[in-house]
């Protein structure tokens, strides 16, 4: 979770000192923790409580360019609902969560 973020929602944060080894072997040192975190989907009929580790930032926007999709067209075949609808437009990236939450 980035700092800015955590910070937004006022989430308390507890110091511990963590060196992570990412992409390439690079490393960044870990300041900042943060415990037992809600997360809900839009209708807060799914919740899960988290950890997450603070970051200054996770990458840059995503996607890097706006690609052409046809979004409407999209969500009539598949008559669900997207949890980002705006997910083809570049923008920050504020969390990540583990793929054990995926379903």
């Amino acid at each position: 979770m980035t700092l800015q973020f955590a910070s937004k929602f006022g989430l308390e944060k507890k110091k511990i000192n963590l060196a992570v080894n990412g992409l390439s072997e690079n490393s960044t040192n870990i300041k900042w923790k943060i415990n037992d975190a809600f997360i809900s989907n839009n209708d807060s009929s799914y919740t899960s409580q988290l950890d997450f580790l603070i970051v200054p930032r996770i990458t840059d926007f995503v996607p890097s360019i706006q690609p052409n999709l046809k979004i409407k067209r999209f969500n009539d075949i598949n008559r669900s609902i997207l949890a980002d609808p705006s997910f083809d437009k570049p923008g920050k990236i504020d969390m990540i969560i583990g793929a054990e939450l995926f379903y």
